[in-house]
């Protein structure tokens, strides 16, 4: 099913991106012909086509990241991407035609995304975000979860642009800030650059934390 809108809750939870799915990518009936699309949009579509935080889109603050391990805890395995479920595959399927018939259709592209994210489909979740961010650039919802996906699909540093352009429409964004430490940290091995982005983050967010409780103020002692 399609995220919903979760209302932001005090003290600020933020949790930490999932492990980056394998290699292995469902598509659905007419996945092909998606990525044919979004390729040919990117090429030659760019002028009409143009693809948390506690309150915007649907589910991108809760669903960016998935657990919030000490900085001095290893970074878990890879586990390999699973299938959506009937219902879900049945919707991307749905959704894909739609933007077929319809590639201006931006909240066609975002939903899209959304449920490619769920399903742990990188690839084509930053195909679908990057569709609906040429339709319109300024949703940090959209940004954040794209950086998110490109995180998980191995590209650092277009995931921190991502993190970055997010800050820029919306300065302080916690989940933006709070994944922006986890890519310096866990994947660039880059203990100044995280503790950078999570003090920037509980001088907005003081009280927050981790989804084990963990206060980031907790989590900015134990960087070395």
């Amino acid at each position: 099913m399609a995220k919903q809108n979760r209302p932001a809750a005090a003290p600020v939870t933020v949790t930490a991106p999932g492990p980056r799915p394998s290699s292995l990518i469902f598509f659905s009936r007419f996945g092909f012909f998606f990525l044919a699309l979004c390729l040919f949009s990117a090429g030659f579509l760019a002028g009409v086509l143009v693809h948390q935080a506690m309150s915007d889109h649907s589910g991108s603050q809760a669903q960016s990241f998935q657990s919030a391990p000490a900085p001095r805890q290893q970074a878990a395995e890879p586990q390999q991407s699973q299938a959506p479920d009937r219902a879900t595959a049945a919707r991307i399927a749905e959704l894909e035609k739609a933007v077929i018939r319809n590639p201006s259709d931006r909240d066609a592209f975002v939903e899209l995304g959304n449920l490619y994210f769920d399903s742990d489909q990188a690839k084509l979740a930053i195909l679908a975000y990057e569709n609906a961010l040429r339709l319109r650039a300024d949703d940090p919802g959209v940004t954040t979860d794209l950086g998110v996906m490109y995180r998980r699909d191995g590209q650092y540093q277009k995931a921190l642009d991502c993190f970055r352009k997010t800050l820029e429409i919306e300065p302080g964004h916690p989940v933006a800030l709070f994944n922006t430490g986890i890519v310096f940290y866990y994947d660039l091995h880059d203990a100044a650059g995280a503790r950078k982005a999570w003090e920037e983050l509980v001088k907005t967010h003081p009280n927050a934390k981790a989804p084990d409780g963990t206060p980031v103020t907790e989590l900015l002692k134990q960087l070395k």
